[in-house]
């Protein structure tokens, strides 16, 4: 969930992302303050990115979905960042479905994605990210939450 308050605006987002599938599941908006009560109308708007693939184009569908007559510029920067922040910090679990392979090849453009934006991805030894996330920290993790 994504929230925007300002002196005018008080704006929700809560999205439902597969980030294995590259695709937003479900999206809701919520207007519990705005400047004009016609903002309000513009977060049904949302609806329209329910089966957007996150990828290549990602951008120009939200501002195409978001950013016109019926639309609020609020509404688009907020699910922008939304989605960055999800893909930043969702977990890596292997799901059934994908090979290894796939899985690593995956896991490769994340890391492009990442690379000098962060502490982690700005180290030399970041390239052995995907086993020590394997093998060392979610290992570490479920026994935690067991």
């Amino acid at each position: 969930m994504r929230e925007l308050k300002d002196d005018l605006h008080h704006l929700k987002v809560d999205m439902v992302i597969d980030f294995f599938r590259s695709e937003i599941i479900d999206a809701h908006a919520e207007a519990l303050n705005t400047p004009f009560p016609i903002c309000k109308e513009a977060m049904k708007s949302i609806k329209k990115l329910v089966g957007a693939k996150i990828g290549p184009g990602f951008s120009r569908t939200v501002k195409q979905a978001l950013i016109n007559s019926e639309g609020c510029f609020h509404l688009e920067e907020l699910i922008m960042n939304a989605v960055n922040a999800g893909l930043q910090a969702s977990a890596r679990e292997i799901p059934d479905w994908i090979s290894k392979e796939e899985y690593a090849h995956r896991w490769k453009s994340w890391e492009k994605l990442y690379l000098g934006r962060c502490i982690h991805y700005s180290q030399p030894e970041a390239a052995e990210t995907l086993e020590r996330v394997h093998t060392e920290i979610l290992p570490k993790k479920r026994v935690s939450e067991g």
